[in-house]
């Protein structure tokens, strides 16, 4: 008999949107927002929002330049 198991993505996504990215730091948004506006972390804007890679999230973690795909 089959049974289904939970399988966590192993995936990251593209982009995370401004309070995933936070969530993703684990650090509140408005201490994110000012890590944003030092430009420490590049994003790109989309109308609105926000989007930030999580490699670029993991780069600045790791104490490492991050640069925005072109």
């Amino acid at each position: 008999m089959y049974t289904p198991t939970t399988i966590e993505p192993t995936v990251k996504p593209a982009a995370l949107n401004f309070r995933a990215a936070a969530k993703y730091l684990k650090i509140s948004e408005p201490a994110f927002r000012k890590i944003l506006q030092t430009g420490e972390i590049p994003y790109r804007k989309a109308g609105r929002r926000y989007l930030i890679a999580p490699q670029v999230l993991d780069a600045w973690l790791a104490g490492q330049p991050a640069q925005v795909a072109k």
